[in-house]
């Protein structure tokens, strides 16, 4: 019943269109779409994301991120934004801004998102009003809820750097880089950037900077920011791994090593993914009375052999054991003897 009233919803707000609305059924997935030429269409339909359900804008284009929203969104708001990138492709001009942002409303987010882009900047991510962000390839894309205290922001990829613009309520503007070099994030003093005064606080007023001026530093690039280099670069040539990556940098750098994919039609429930519930930690053992309490440390056991903390042995049964790698370690009493 909710797909025909978003269809009469979608008839009503833009008739132009009604003779290429059409809700499918018949596939696992059912979704509204709106026919282009031959066999392609835009389609709406709810798909899954690792535990989440939200609402997907998908287009033909295989190479493009879809545009994700929470399932309480409006149902004015799912159909302008089928509309906008429908229209699009029949029109053969880029999606209109805010819905290419995935945002529904103009904020000073997606004018500095246009304004970057219009300065040649591949602008990564806004989070606005909308803060479902999915990343990763398009054949097991992930979510990433953003809100709260992550506030507003834009990332963009320069070609000397990558940039985070936040606006939060109580610091105002920020701007932070990541540094390829040493593998961490150091923040842009906007201050000294725009007026030569170096501020005591580590943003800039929302109402002292607009988002042109915030523009006009980014764009003057890295080697005018002076920005200072939190660590000593490393000679490794080798990216920094997701697992030396925060959960978040891991999300930042998804797409890194190549272009996403999607689903070749709109008939595809995006379920192929699955993660295991993390496990409880095990209770730490507390010593016996009259004993000194024990540490061992076991990371370096796990480091050589690969496995993780199930793999520890419970109860000492010989001097060393065999693993899978050839490789003869001690075994580690997980909890300390008693004297008596």
């Amino acid at each position: 019943m909710h797909f025909k009233s978003l269809e009469q919803a979608l008839c009503d707000r833009h008739p132009e269109l009604t003779d290429q609305v059409r809700f499918d059924d018949a596939d696992l997935l059912r979704h509204l779409k709106i026919t282009l030429s031959g066999q392609r269409s835009v389609a709406l339909a709810q798909v899954r994301m690792g535990y989440s359900i939200v609402w997907a804008v998908m287009d033909p284009v295989l190479n493009s991120a879809p545009s994700v929203w929470p399932l309480d969104t409006p149902d004015e708001v799912l159909v302008d934004a089928l509309h906008a990138v429908a229209s699009a492709h029949l029109t053969g001009v880029p999606v209109p801004s805010p819905w290419r942002w995935n945002e529904s409303e103009p904020s000073d987010m997606t004018v500095l998102a246009d304004l970057l882009d219009a300065r040649g900047v591949r602008v990564r991510r806004v989070a606005a009003g909308n803060g479902y962000l999915p990343y990763g390839p398009r054949h097991s894309p992930k979510l990433d809820i953003v809100g709260g205290r992550d506030g507003c922001f834009v990332e963009a990829e320069l070609s000397d750097a990558f940039v985070r613009v936040s606006l939060k309520p109580a610091l105002g503007w920020l701007v932070d880089v990541y540094l390829d070099e040493c593998k961490a994030w150091s923040r842009v003093d906007l201050g000294w950037n725009l007026w030569r005064s170096t501020r005591s606080g580590p943003g800039v007023p929302h109402a002292q900077a607009s988002v042109a001026d915030i523009a006009d530093v980014l764009g003057k690039g890295r080697k005018a920011w002076d920005v200072e280099v939190p660590c000593a670069p490393t000679d490794r040539g080798e990216p920094a791994t997701a697992g030396y990556r925060s959960a978040l940098q891991e999300s930042l750098f998804a797409g890194e090593a190549a272009p996403p994919e999607w689903p070749r039609n709109v008939g595809l429930d995006i379920d192929q993914f699955q993660t295991r519930k993390p496990s409880r930690g095990r209770r730490r053992a507390r010593p016996a009375p009259g004993t000194s309490p024990k540490r061992f440390s076991t990371s370096w056991w796990h480091s050589a052999s690969g496995t993780s903390r199930r793999g520890t042995p419970k109860s000492p049964s010989g001097p060393t054991r065999s693993i899978s790698s050839g490789t003869a370690v001690p075994r580690v009493c997980p909890r300390p003897r008693c004297n008596g």
